[in-house]
C-alpha cells in the first residue's frame, strides 16, 4: 500500500494537472492520429464515473506517472 501525506497528494495532483494541461496533443503511430489531452481526459484521471471519484491512492499514482504518458503514446506501435 502506497503511503503519502495530504500535502504530498495535493502537490502531486497540482503538478500533474499543470503538466496534463500543458501537453495539448501527441501523435500516436498506432492510431495514426493525434491524441488530445482534453478536459475529459483530466476528469478520467480523477473520476471513475461522473459521480464517483477515484481513491486518493489511485489519483496519486495516475498524477505521479502522467509525465510518462506522452512518451508512451509516441512510442506505441503495436
Amino acid at each position: 500500500m502506497l503511503e503519502f501525506t495530504e500535502e504530498q497528494f495535493k502537490e502531486t495532483k497540482d503538478k500533474g494537472e499543470k503538466f496534463y494541461k500543458s501537453v495539448g496533443e501527441v501523435y500516436c503511430p498506432y492510431f495514426t492520429e493525434k491524441i488530445l489531452f482534453s478536459s475529459a481526459g483530466l476528469e478520467h484521471l480523477k473520476f471513475k464515473r461522473r459521480d464517483k471519484a477515484r481513491s486518493e491512492q489511485d489519483q496519486y499514482m495516475r498524477f505521479k506517472l502522467i509525465h510518462l504518458a506522452p512518451e508512451i503514446i509516441k512510442l506505441s506501435h503495436t
